[in-house]
């Protein structure tokens, strides 16, 4: 039903739940053309986008819990001319295998 790629089809349904009807210029398939999914969801949320985000603490860790399929949406900026990184564990080892994190920039 949902063809050879389940996980990459997720993936880009939770980057369309963030970036639909807010970001301009994303890929067609990280969208819900059909929908204008924030202001369809605001509209029976008396005003509220309800998918939460969390900002990444610079001076210390962040710590976000997730489940296979799960997605957490965290927001960072990285100043003009400057580098930024990050390190990605799952509790102090590498990530399991299949783990997939996807950037979208918002500006």
């Amino acid at each position: 039903m949902f063809g050879a790629d389940l996980t990459s089809w997720i993936r880009d349904w939770a980057i369309a739940n963030y970036a639909d009807d807010f970001i301009s210029g994303v890929p067609a398939v990280d969208t819900h053309p059909s929908w204008e999914f924030r202001s369809t969801v605001a509209s029976v949320n008396e005003g509220n986008f309800p998918l939460g985000t969390e900002q990444i603490d610079s001076e210390s860790i962040t710590s976000v819990a997730i489940s296979d399929g799960a997605s957490a949406y965290l927001r960072f900026g990285v100043l003009p001319g400057a580098i930024g990184g990050g390190r990605i564990v799952a509790r102090g080892a590498p990530v399991p295998p299949g783990f997939t994190l996807s950037i979208l920039r918002t500006k």
